[in-house]
């Protein structure tokens, strides 16, 4: 009697850790699901915006042989060199090079070219300053900067801005920033619309090269060199340098040309 009364208290503790098992178990897929499916109001946490890797090319002279104030280091990504007057960069963990398109809602609402070499100290672009006006440094520089490209509302405004798969022509209202240290100053040069201020600058044109379907896969970024309300001053770019408080101080006004392809995959 006293056996079968211990084998059923051990029946029950095996069941009931059976039960504490399983649910504990599926607590833990619960809180493991999609936020979106969380009730109540409860917060959803946001989802990382989607980044495309793409190949980058920095040429160094236009057609009729003219040097560019930003150039490539003329190397391909495993570090090899092209022979050309150009470099590829992509997206390696052996470099330390990051070539990509990434934006907010899967680059639906935005979209911006990123290169990234500051982490990497095997590549590099050749960057000469010419200065237009103020105070500043001048010369050529082989630096480990980051390069970006941006491109708002074709009318001229800084609002809705321009998902580049989406661009099947051009968008003449876009930014060129290049961004990078010397000395101790960090500095970064732009044209944008967004720093048309103490003075104005002019704006890159990023043209779709390669369509499939209904998206564009390839583009051209360039210097917009029409002068109009949109693109105020072509092919000029302000220099400011940057504070360790997030603001930043004009310095002067360069001239800033160049040549990029992108391309996706």
């Amino acid at each position: 009697m006293y056996r079968k009364r211990f084998l059923l208290a051990v029946l029950l503790v095996a069941s009931i850790a059976s039960v504490v098992v399983v649910t504990s178990h599926h607590r833990v897929t619960a809180q493991s699901a999609p936020a979106a499916a969380a009730p109540g109001g409860q917060r959803v946490k946001p989802m990382p915006a989607p980044v495309y890797n793409v190949t980058s090319t920095i040429n160094d002279f236009d057609s009729f042989g003219n040097a560019f104030q930003l150039q490539s280091d003329d190397m391909n990504v495993n570090l090899t060199g092209t022979g050309q007057p150009y470099g590829i960069y992509q997206t390696d963990s052996t470099t330390n090079v990051i070539s990509q398109l990434d934006g907010q809602g899967e680059c639906s609402t935005e979209c911006t070219l990123n290169l990234f070499m500051n982490n990497s100290p095997s590549r590099s672009v050749k960057l000469t300053l010419s200065r237009l006006s103020g105070s500043g440094p001048t010369g050529s520089y082989s630096l480990h900067a980051q390069v970006h490209s941006h491109c708002f509302d074709p009318t001229g405004a800084t609002t809705n801005p321009q998902n580049w798969f989406n661009l099947t022509t051009s968008e003449p209202n876009c930014s060129m920033k290049v961004t990078f240290t010397i000395g101790r100053t960090n500095y970064f040069l732009v044209m944008s619309p967004l720093y048309d201020s103490p003075q104005p600058t002019g704006r890159a044109i990023v043209t779709c090269t390669q369509v499939s379907g209904n998206s564009c896969f390839a583009w051209s970024i360039l210097p917009n060199l029409t002068q109009s309300t949109i693109n105020p001053n072509p092919t000029v770019a302000n220099l400011y340098s940057a504070n360790r408080n997030g603001t930043y101080t004009f310095i002067g006004q360069y001239t800033l040309t160049y040549s990029l392809n992108a391309a996706y995959p």
